[in-house]
């Protein structure tokens, strides 16, 4: 039988960074004064998953920084996969589009 991971509503406070990808400082400075504490028993403090995903959403608008180039901007379309690491010779499975193989051919000769 498979067993099922459930992933807890409250998060504790010394795990939340963990939660967030960063550091405990940038946490700190930058997703907890966002958040409502959760008491949990005398002296434990969580906070709460969704809590936690809003502020991570808004803190990634700010200071998120958009890609150099969008997939649909992408020349050639990957198909298949070649493993540097392994020597030999075949068939190119990638598909060029837009002068692609012209561009390609260019970095090649250059």
């Amino acid at each position: 039988m498979t067993e099922v991971m459930i992933q807890p509503r409250i998060i504790r406070a010394g795990q939340a960074p963990d939660y967030c990808g960063m550091g405990r400082e940038v946490f700190n400075k930058e997703i907890r004064p966002y958040l409502t504490e959760i008491p949990i028993g005398e002296i434990g403090k969580g906070f709460d998953r969704l809590d936690l995903d809003s502020a991570l959403d808004e803190y990634i608008s700010r200071r998120g920084r958009a890609p150099a180039q969008k997939w649909s901007e992408v020349a050639c379309r990957k198909v298949g996969t070649v493993s540097a690491s392994v020597a030999g010779h075949g068939t190119s499975r990638s598909e060029l589009t837009d002068g692609g193989f012209a561009k390609a051919l260019e970095r090649a000769i250059g």
